[in-house]
């Protein structure tokens, strides 16, 4: 069996120590901040007093498959709870309509009956479409106005984009909305009834048993060590080392078969 640092003990980190040590390998994670998580760990803000939020908006829906599955394995099957969802539009109108299933879709008052058929017609051809293909490259707001119409998208559309993104969605292309509408309906039964899941405590509480299984099967976690730098092996090229400081300003080496990184890319704003 290997010895296996994993860099970032984000949920990706801890997933991949987690599937390793349960299969023999002796794994070291290394964290940078003062608790693993990452971007879906859980924040304490002073208005929520000793309770802990996650850090970013997250469900989960029925037809996360892999989800509910991890759920069982880490025996959190209780934990997990799914409640019938209800949505609204806030219509330019003043008021409130109910969109929740497919005759209050159908419904709609503020679109057309026409423009109603084709936001139909668009959301099941969506959720038909088993691959993104060419909508890399095609904008979100061209795609949406070829395929449900400029009155849906003025009215609908747009309008939720601009709340979402604060008006800063331009870059981003049509196979963003396409996965977003297919994982949607995925989760709605045969009368159209959406059901979206919560975990008791939210995101922390898979974060948390990831740990206790990892640490349970002999794999260690380390917060609070910042990797300054990786190490080749000057035959094979292979990272074998990693260079870290701690909070003391305290530098170690960590050697491994191999080495992971799951810490985010650096990408350049927009």
């Amino acid at each position: 069996m290997s010895d296996v640092v994993i860099v970032g003990g984000g949920v990706q980190g801890l997933m991949i120590a987690y599937d390793l040590s349960v299969h023999g390998h002796k794994v070291t994670v290394l964290e940078a901040a003062g608790a693993v998580g990452g971007l879906a760990g859980a924040v304490q803000i002073p208005e929520s007093g000793p309770a802990l939020i996650d850090r970013f908006y997250h469900c989960i829906l029925s037809s996360d498959r892999f989800m509910n599955a991890l759920c069982q394995e880490l025996d959190l099957q209780d934990k997990l709870h799914f409640t019938p969802t209800q949505m609204a539009f806030f219509g330019k109108d003043g008021g409130l309509h109910q969109m929740s299933t497919p005759k209050q879709f159908l419904t709609f008052p503020l679109i057309s009956p026409l423009a109603r058929v084709r936001l139909g017609a668009s959301i099941v051809w969506s959720n038909l479409r088993q691959r993104p293909g060419a909508l890399e490259s095609i904008s979100m707001e061209k795609w949406l106005r070829r395929t449900a119409g400029s009155e849906v998208y003025e009215t609908l559309w747009g309008p939720l984009l601009q709340s979402k993104f604060d008006d800063d969605f331009g870059h981003l292309p049509a196979s963003y909305m396409w996965a977003r509408l297919k994982r949607m309906m995925s989760t709605r039964d045969s009368k159209g009834v959406e059901e979206m899941g919560h975990l008791e405590g939210g995101y922390q509480t898979l974060i948390d048993h990831l740990a206790t299984k990892v640490r349970a099967a002999g794999g260690q976690i380390l917060t609070g060590v910042r990797v300054e730098a990786l190490e080749r092996d000057a035959e094979t090229g292979r990272v074998r080392y990693v260079e870290t400081t701690d909070t003391e300003g305290q530098a170690r080496r960590f050697e491994g078969d191999a080495v992971v990184l799951t810490v985010p890319l650096s990408v350049p704003a927009w």
